[in-house]
C-alpha cells in the first residue's frame, strides 16, 4: 500500500476504487468539500459512489482513504486514473470557499511528497489541477483555485528536486500573432494557457478576446463546431492541408471535435 509519509492515518474505502493498470500518475487534482462538515462522511459512506486518495482537514491533518496505487472515485472523469485526488475541508461556507492556512500547508506538504516520489522532485503547475478543469463545477472554489500556482511552487521547494527553470525571455509577438498561436494549440488550454501567457508577459483576457474575434465568436453567432465536425466526417471539407485551409482558424477546434465524435484521442 502506497501512502504519503505525511498521512496521520487511514480510513476505509469500501472498495470504491479501480486498479490503475498501466496508467502513470501525472497529476494531483484538488477538490474541496463545499462545506465545513459532512464531506468526509460522504466519502466514508459505503453507499455513496465517491472516494478520494486523501482527505485534508482544517487542522492540517492528512488522512488517506484510497491507496495511491488505486484510482479513487472523485472527479467523475477518467482523468482520475492518472491522478491522486485530494478532498479539502473548507473553513467557511459560500463566497470563495476558503480553507485554513493549516489546510493549505498540508496540501503543499502532501503534493511535495507526491512530487518527490513520482516526478523526480519537480512539481510544476500543470501537474496541480483543479476539479473544474475536468467537470462542470466550481470546485475547488475560488480560494484554492487562485492559489494552485502558489501551492505548486511551495510543493516544488518541499519536494527537494531541482529548481524550476525561469521563463526564457521571449520576443514580443503582436496580439494577433499570439491569438493565432493559441488557436493552433501552441499555448495549451485552461489554467495552463493562462499561466503560460502571463509568464510570457501577455494579458490572457486580451488574447482570448482576439481569439474570439478571429474565430468569429463573442458577440457574433458562434460557429456550430459539432455540426462542422459531422460535415468533416462526411467528407465535405476534404483532407489534410485542404481541410486545414478551408477551415482556417476553426481547424483545431473542429479537428478536436472530430476526434471526440470518432472516439479518438
Amino acid at each position: 500500500m502506497v501512502i504519503s509519509k505525511h498521512a496521520a492515518g487511514t480510513v476505509p474505502h469500501h472498495n470504491k476504487i479501480n486498479y490503475r493498470g498501466a496508467a502513470k500518475i501525472q497529476y494531483v487534482i484538488v477538490h474541496h468539500w463545499a462545506g465545513t462538515h459532512g464531506g468526509d462522511s460522504r466519502l466514508l459512506n459505503p453507499h455513496e459512489q465517491v472516494s478520494a486518495n486523501y482527505i485534508v482537514y482544517s487542522d492540517g491533518r492528512i488522512i488517506q482513504q484510497v491507496p495511491e496505487e488505486y484510482r479513487a472515485w472523485t472527479s467523475g472523469h477518467s482523468i482520475d486514473f492518472q491522478a491522486i485526488t485530494i478532498e479539502t475541508q473548507n473553513s467557511a461556507t459560500g463566497g470563495v470557499w476558503p480553507v485554513t492556512d493549516a489546510a493549505q500547508r498540508a496540501l503543499e506538504k502532501l503534493i511535495g511528497d507526491i512530487g518527490a516520489r513520482y516526478w523526480a522532485g519537480r512539481v510544476e503547475r500543470w501537474r496541480v489541477r483543479g476539479h473544474r478543469e475536468f467537470a462542470a463545477t466550481a470546485c475547488p472554489g475560488e480560494f484554492l483555485w487562485a492559489r494552485l500556482g502558489a501551492i505548486a511552487d511551495a510543493a516544488n521547494k518541499l519536494a527537494g528536486g531541482t529548481p524550476l527553470p525561469k521563463p526564457k525571455p521571449v520576443h514580443k509577438l503582436t496580439l494577433q500573432q499570439v491569438a493565432q498561436q493559441v488557436i493552433r494549440g501552441n499555448w495549451g488550454n485552461g489554467a495552463d494557457r493562462v499561466s503560460r501567457l502571463r509568464t510570457a508577459g501577455y494579458d490572457p483576457a486580451k488574447v482570448q478576446a482576439e481569439v474570439n474575434r478571429q474565430l468569429g465568436t463573442g458577440t457574433a453567432p458562434k460557429p456550430d463546431i459539432a455540426k462542422i465536425a459531422r460535415e468533416v466526417i462526411a467528407g465535405k471539407y476534404g483532407n489534410g492541408e485542404e481541410r486545414r485551409r478551408r477551415l482556417g482558424g476553426l481547424y483545431p477546434l473542429v479537428q478536436a471535435e472530430v476526434n471526440r465524435q470518432l472516439g479518438l484521442r
